[in-house]
């Protein structure tokens, strides 16, 4: 599997709004403004989106390759 096999088949595992703000940030490369108005969010839920989106990515990574990762 490559890379972005990986990548792709981890942010898939997700919940939509995290798939979401995934993409919008990492594949469009849209600022956290942009992805805020997008979204038809705030500035803040979106950073806070976007973080736990990113842990929740991190977590899934980790357990696939067999770490503990906490709750």
């Amino acid at each position: 599997m490559t890379t972005g096999e990986g990548i792709s088949q981890t942010v898939k595992s997700l919940a939509k709004t995290a798939q979401e703000i995934l993409v919008l940030r990492f594949e469009y490369d849209l600022s956290l403004e942009e992805i805020s108005n997008v979204l038809g969010l705030g500035l803040s839920a979106t950073k806070m989106r976007l973080y736990r989106a990113i842990d929740a990515a991190e977590k899934h990574v980790m357990q696939e390759e067999g770490e503990f990762a906490p709750a």
